[in-house]
This record gives structure tokens, C-alpha cells and sequence, in this order.
């Protein structure tokens, strides 16, 4: 990925060439694979981006806020994880349709997110904090 020329660049590991660039919006930053796709923040646009794996074309995309500055994303347990900075500590994001399934926590600054089975780490780096929620199948439903 590259945030200076908003792109993801696939690579071909038998000749370690790009093989195809998709192109994002503003300042992507973090990504994940799974849930059946590669999923991007575009931090400037405040949007989360779904593409394709296979093609690398960009197969669906929702606004989650102004911005996305900072935080991080995971996927796992048919949802995708998205820790933010603005409003909340974390948003559930339903994969095949899309829609903000919730809203977690208190606005804590940036900030990273762990999936697990069995639940959510989320950190708050500007006010010392490392916090678990439980149960993730019952988030977001």
C-alpha cells in the first residue's frame, strides 16, 4: 500500500513485479485480509474500502466518519473491526452488506484493535489503556 500515491499494489511473489494497482482514496493506512476480501481505511475520506482479492478491484466502500486519523482494523468472526479515533473507540462493520452494525466506547485517541474469538483488545495509546470486550459474536448484531 501506498499512501503517498493512494494505491494498493498486488504482488506476484514467482516475480516480485506489481501486477495490479488499485487505486484508493485519501491517505489509506491501515488494512486487513479476511472476511473474504482486503480491507483499506482511507483515513482523509474517512471511508473504509472493500476489494477483491482475487481481481483487486474495489467492491464496495461506506462512510464511517469525517476522517479515519489513525487507529487500526482487523476482521474475524463475520465482521470487520475497525478501531477510529472521532466519536468512539471502535465501529463493527457487516462485511457482505456494509452497514455499521455499532459503535463502541468513548472517544480515546488513537489507538490499536486485536480480534480474537473470544473477544476485542483495543488500546488507547494517548491515555495509557488497554481494554477487553467480550463475547464478539454478541457485538454488533
Amino acid at each position: 500500500m501506498s499512501p503517498t500515491h493512494n494505491t494498493l499494489q498486488k504482488i506476484d511473489p514467482q516475480t516480485n513485479s506489481v501486477v495490479k494497482k488499485t487505486a484508493l482514496g485519501q491517505n489509506p493506512g491501515f488494512l486487513v485480509a479476511g472476511e473474504g476480501a482486503v480491507w483499506v481505511q482511507e483515513q482523509g475520506d474517512g471511508t473504509l474500502v472493500r476489494i477483491a482479492p482475487e481481481t483487486g478491484e474495489i467492491s464496495g466502500r461506506v462512510k464511517v466518519d469525517n476522517t479515519l486519523t489513525y487507529g487500526d482494523i482487523d476482521a474475524g468472526g463475520g465482521k470487520v473491526w475497525l478501531r477510529t479515533t472521532d466519536h468512539q473507540t471502535f465501529v463493527v462493520v457487516d462485511p457482505k452488506t456494509l452497514a455499521i452494525r455499532a459503535r463502541l466506547g468513548t472517544q480515546t485517541g488513537s489507538g490499536a484493535l486485536r480480534y480474537t474469538p473470544q473477544g476485542i483488545w483495543t488500546t488507547s495509546h494517548d491515555i495509557h489503556v488497554l481494554a477487553w470486550w467480550e463475547k464478539p459474536e454478541n457485538i454488533g448484531n
